[in-house]
């Protein structure tokens, strides 16, 4: 039996790392590349939060003046539908002394 039949190609050492310098200086621009885009995205992200919290904000305001101006109204209206009350209260006491000391006005015909 003599020496192991050698295969056709044989890979030594030297040859495995010259391979896998190589095989690195391709694979490192494709790397970086996507490294680059994801940072990109995490910004692309950070911005759109912002964006989303500034118009969260703004409509949380408009909602914040809106029902201050409804209080405001609701408050007006309660001070005229008071007024109203005692203006109507008054009238009535007016009515009433006035049906007491005068007669009541004829009827009208057609």
């Amino acid at each position: 039996m003599g020496e192991p039949r050698r295969g056709r190609f044989q890979l030594s050492l030297r040859t495995f790392l010259v391979a896998t310098a190589v095989a690195a200086a391709l694979f490192a621009p494709v790397a970086w590349v996507a490294r680059e885009r994801q940072q990109m995205r995490r910004l692309h992200m950070q911005v759109l939060d912002a964006r989303e919290l500034a118009i969260r904000s703004v409509v949380r305001e408009e909602q914040v003046r809106g029902a201050d101006r409804l209080r405001a109204e609701n408050e007006d209206l309660r001070r005229r539908v008071e007024q109203l009350r005692l203006e109507n209260e008054d009238l009535r006491r007016r009515s009433g002394a006035a049906a007491t000391t005068s007669p009541a006005p004829p009827a009208r015909s057609r």
